[in-house]
């Protein structure tokens, strides 16, 4: 069920009816995201509405191995307005659920779930990233395997006016946090591209990845 469509039904009833009265944290709506990428990596943009109340969310996981790594605020001002709780895999893993409670919140934003499954092959970074999702919302995700020295980045964005969320980098396993930086990040081809460089230690090993998510601020 979209938003819109949520929103609707909330609309719809009759709150003027004698003895009735609501209450939006009772209504369990469902929603359905698909976690963007591979087997080996992919991310899920849950979008997060303090007007849709409590909701089940359901990801649908590219792989039935795929596990839960990190969980991101986007942005970072969106940290605290939201509570995941029940999480479960289901259909033999290849789903997991959970029950998504926003909070009183002036701002909208992102849970974004990064998955990996570091069984699955995984080559060195790349030169040119695909930004997976939408043109509001989408995650690129660049592999940390045997480090990178000053290496060029380039993330291919599916809108113009994307922008690299503050605080929306997920770096998986946590270990690897201290081990990578990146700089000198720019916008081109009229800001449908974004390039910056990598540097990262030679000892990071399968698992090991950078998750981007980029967001329309308006």
């Amino acid at each position: 069920m979209t938003r819109t469509s949520r929103k609707a039904l909330r609309r719809a009833i009759p709150l003027a009816a004698a003895g009735l009265i609501a209450m939006p944290a009772l209504l369990h709506a469902a929603e359905d995201v698909r976690c963007m990428g591979a087997g080996s990596v992919c991310t899920a943009n849950v979008d997060v509405d303090a007007d849709d109340g409590r909701e089940r969310v359901t990801v649908r996981l590219p792989g039935t191995s795929l596990r839960l790594r990190a969980t991101t605020p986007v942005p970072r001002a969106f940290a605290g307005m939201y509570r995941i709780s029940g999480a479960r895999y289901a259909l033999g893993g290849s789903a997991y659920r959970f029950t998504l409670q926003p909070r009183p919140s002036a701002i909208d934003g992102y849970a974004s779930m990064t998955f990996t499954n570091p069984s699955r092959p995984q080559s060195g970074p790349r030169s040119v990233v695909r930004c997976l999702g939408k043109d509001d919302v989408c995650t690129a995700h660049v592999s940390l395997r045997g480090g990178a020295s000053n290496k060029r980045i380039r993330v291919m964005l599916p809108g113009t006016n994307l922008k690299l969320a503050a605080g929306a980098r997920a770096v998986t396993p946590a270990s690897s946090l201290g081990a990578y930086s990146i700089g000198r990040g720019a916008y081109s081809l009229g800001g449908s591209v974004y390039s910056f460089n990598l540097n990262a230690v030679g000892s990071l090993g399968k698992g090991a990845w950078l998750a981007l998510t980029f967001r329309d601020p308006n």
